[in-house]
């Protein structure tokens, strides 16, 4: 060995594990940290879900020990996934009064599939109807065989209501922390995982990261594939300023240029050293496009702006936005975005005849005029399924309002407004208009109300029904105020 190695070897110390509990939703996760931190961050967590990574830092028995709460629900399982690709070790956690559900089996997956230690916890043991042998089964049936049973996974039954086995837990983490003989070094080049990010209104592009390996400081540069900056400021899981932290801290970064994405690797130290490391700033490619996509005939296109606060969120929500069925919608993601709700946001929605839906986001006081005169469509709540609730209402109401369209009609020019109707001049755009047909008045891709065509002239000759491309006058009895602008959609009635 190379006197170059030994030195290596020779600053390399022990460090803290980093630590990821999952499982399946409602399993008590976040409920078991908040005794274990002696916090209540369970009871504000909306919906009572864990929506978006948490990492917290505790001692026990003078050594630290960092853990990231992931979200049970099936819809979060890449933010699991991210979380298992960072931890040194699991918490798998199974109600004891449940057993084995579907996001259990899929965290035995993504520990498997990183080859990542792992301990089972067994909660809610004193439930009336906990039942931690059924429990055992189910995991032996799905290849994990606990120690009580012979196996190789150590175990442990607790109760987040009264502590108990929560020590005893806390030992066996240690215990396989012992056994991996985790080591960093302090005074190498900083390097972490990025765990979660945000965009806030008042501090800019905030950053949740843990730290692997060496020393991060405030003033230093730090770079992931896709984005760079100086570090402006750091926080603690207490949100705490700090000048510095090492492994394994969880830290709040701010000074990136634009957001990291989630799961990217990060280093840090001077910007000669950043350069040398390779690092460079790449473009990102548009995840959506601006357009309108060509549907099939007899299918409409439902264009939806996704906005959350962090990227996580985000992700969870357009999966469970593209997972949507419904007959005869296509549901196309036109954009999206980390943030709150922007005036760009209700122009493209305006443009597109978007819906805007936003998790944990805000609207500010600024664009409720604009929102007002373009009739934007906006859904906004801070538990993720009730905001696909109120979507998926709000599909079923255009389906059930849905017509087979016949024509559409611009109007092109106002004439007069009489007892008979309002008179008007357009361009057929698709299909026919004829007399006699029941119209649907749109403005802005908004319905403003119904009509009737009692009268159609091409030039000073009266026609019974009007062909694609062609100009005409049409008289319409509709107690809506049609504009320059608008669309009369003909159907049958």
């Amino acid at each position: 060995m190379t006197k170059a190695k030994e030195k290596e070897k020779d600053t390399k110390i022990a460090r803290p594990p980093v630590v990821v509990v999952m499982g399946h939703v409602d399993h008590g996760k976040t409920t078991l940290l908040d005794y274990i931190r002696k916090t209540n961050v369970a009871t504000r967590e909306a919906g009572a879900i864990t929506q978006s990574i948490g990492a917290y830092e505790i001692t026990h028995g003078e050594r630290k020990i960092t853990f990231i709460d992931t979200p049970g629900h099936e819809a979060f399982s890449k933010m699991r996934g991210r979380g298992a690709k960072t931890a040194d070790i699991a918490i798998l956690v199974v109600a004891a009064d449940e057993g084995v559900k579907p996001q259990t089996k899929e965290s035995i997956e993504q520990i498997r599939a990183t080859n990542t230690p792992f301990v089972v916890a067994f909660t809610k043991i004193d439930k009336p109807n906990a039942d931690i042998q059924r429990a055992r089964t189910q995991l032996s049936e799905l290849g994990v065989s606990v120690e009580s049973w012979g196996g190789d996974i150590p175990e442990q039954e607790v109760s987040a209501v009264s502590g108990a086995g929560v020590d005893e837990l806390l030992d066996l983490i240690l215990l396989a922390t012992d056994l991996q003989e985790l080591k960093a070094d302090e005074n190498a080049q900083g390097r972490g995982m990025v765990i979660e990010t945000k965009r806030d209104s008042k501090r800019g592009v905030t950053t949740s990261i843990i730290v692997l390996d060496g020393t991060l400081r405030e003033g230093e540069y730090i770079a992931t594939s896709t984005t760079k900056g100086k570090i402006k400021l750091l926080e603690d899981f207490k949100g705490t300023r700090v000048k510095e932290a090492t492994f394994s801290a969880p830290i709040l970064v701010i000074g990136f240029e634009k957001s990291p994405l989630v799961g990217e690797e990060w280093i840090s130290g001077s910007e000669e050293a950043i350069s040398q490391s390779g690092s460079q700033e790449i473009q990102i490619q548009e995840t959506t496009e601006r357009s309108s996509k060509k549907t099939p005939e007899g299918i409409r296109a439902i264009n939806v702006i996704i906005k959350a606060d962090t990227y996580g969120s985000y992700e969870a929500l357009e999966a469970i936005i593209q997972s949507i069925k419904r007959e005869r919608l296509l549901i196309h993601i036109l954009d999206s975005g980390v943030g709150d709700i922007t005036d760009s946001d209700l122009k493209l929605a305006n443009t597109f005849d978007a819906t805007i839906i936003g998790f944990h986001v805000k609207i500010p006081s600024s664009l409720n005029l604009l929102i007002d005169q373009l009739k934007i469509r906006i859904i906004t709540s801070n538990v993720i399924y009730e905001a696909v609730k109120f979507f998926e209402e709000f599909l079923d109401k255009q389906l059930a309002n849905d017509k087979e369209y016949l024509g559409e009609f611009e109007i092109l020019k106002l004439f007069s407004v009489s007892k008979k109707g309002q008179l008007v001049g357009g361009k057929v755009l698709i299909g026919n208009l004829a007399v006699n047909k029941r119209v649907d008045i749109f403005r802005a891709h908004v319905k403003m109300g119904e009509g009737r065509v009692t009268n159609l002239r091409s030039g000073k000759q009266e026609v019974k029904t009007m062909p694609q491309n062609k100009e005409c006058g049409a008289l319409v009895q509709s107690s809506a105020t049609i504009e320059v602008g608008d669309i009369l959609k003909s159907f049958q009635g």
